[in-house]
């Protein structure tokens, strides 16, 4: 490559000598000379600069700045102040053995002649006077009384008083004795106007055997019964009745209150098959339509006929007895009104 530059610098210098010279340019007389355009460009009126009118400022227009309206606070209702609700709390169930403890206080033994005899329950107290203690309504068999001279009553927290009868019911084997006196009678409510279902827990208390002490038997309602002998209500149960049980009370487990006085029971068929915890007791709800003339004296005797008697049923069902009285010729017609109030009679 270097051996060619030489040459390529001869043929540019050959190349530049051959080149014809550049004719200067002849001004013609049309041209005009240099003086005179200086002298037009001098003598031209010049262009008047054009005035700048400054516009004037545009007056800040005050657009005041809106009051802003002020937003009312809304005062907070105020929320009416609830009452608490209370809280109602139940109230528990008594166990069974608080139910015995507490029926137990109510429940007496009956000494009639200085033996023990049966039981009772206290089911009212009677003021005697102003500021005086009250007497006491006990309620019982009326065979456990019968024919007694003296009788005591015995509280089971061992006090003991004289009673006296205030009256009786012997068809329906119920009467009621007063004590006096004490400030404070632990009293037992009868159930009035309720059917017990059969199955409804029961207990009884009394006190049997040699009535050294309160004795407790527990069963249920067995059955819902109608004594002819009785003319009554009864209430058929399981729990145990033994000789001295008479007149205790069986009691409501749900309610605790007497349902029925412990009366009779069933210790063989007519056959004479042994037969258990086949107890009977006259219902509450029978003894109380004839409780408060008992608590007044009303006596009622059971007819003792001497020759011969006949039972029979009104046109409306209610039963009736046809007695042959003691004194000679005379009938006595013992009628049950709706099985509830008796009414004897001569014919």
């Amino acid at each position: 490559m270097s051996r060619w530059i030489p040459l390529l610098l001869v043929f540019l210098v050959v190349a530049c000598a051959n080149q014809p010279p550049t004719s200067t340019p002849t001004l013609t007389a049309q041209s005009p000379p240099r003086a005179i355009l200086e002298e037009f460009y001098a003598t031209a009126t010049a262009a008047p600069t054009p005035t700048v009118t400054a516009l004037p400022a545009p007056t800040p227009t005050f657009t005041p700045t809106p009051t802003a309206t002020p937003t009312a606070t809304p005062s907070p209702t105020p929320s009416p102040t609830s009452t608490a609700t209370p809280t109602i709390t139940p109230t528990p169930t008594p166990t069974f053995i608080q139910r015995v403890e507490e029926a137990s206080k109510g429940v007496v033994k009956v000494e009639v002649d200085n033996t023990p005899s049966g039981s009772g329950v206290i089911v009212g107290t009677g003021i005697q006077s102003q500021g005086n203690p009250d007497t006491a309504y006990v309620l019982t068999n009326y065979h456990v009384i019968e024919g007694g001279k003296t009788i005591v009553v015995k509280l089971g927290n061992g006090a003991s008083y004289s009673a006296n009868i205030a009256g009786y019911h012997a068809i329906m084997d119920l009467a009621v004795l007063t004590i006096c006196c004490s400030v404070q009678w632990d009293v037992l409510p009868l159930l009035h106007g309720q059917i017990l279902p059969e199955g409804t827990d029961v207990f009884a208390l009394g006190f049997p055997l040699d009535g050294s002490t309160i004795t407790l038997t527990r069963g249920v309602v067995s059955a819902n019964r109608y004594d002819l002998y009785y003319s009554a209500s009864v209430i058929q149960t399981d729990a145990a009745l033994n000789p001295g049980n008479s007149g205790g009370p069986l009691i409501s487990y749900e309610s605790g209150k007497v349902v029925g006085i412990n009366t009779f029971g069933y210790h063989e068929t007519a056959a004479g098959r042994p037969l258990e915890n086949v107890g009977f007791a006259i219902s509450s709800d029978d003894i109380t339509w004839v409780l408060s003339d008992m608590r007044r004296g009303l006596r009622v005797e059971r007819p003792r006929p001497t020759v011969e008697w006949e039972y029979d049923t009104f046109n409306d069902g209610s039963p009736h007895i046809f007695a042959y009285g003691e004194q000679p010729g005379t009938w006595f017609v013992i009628q049950c009104w709706n099985h509830r109030e008796f009414e004897m009679y001569a014919l």
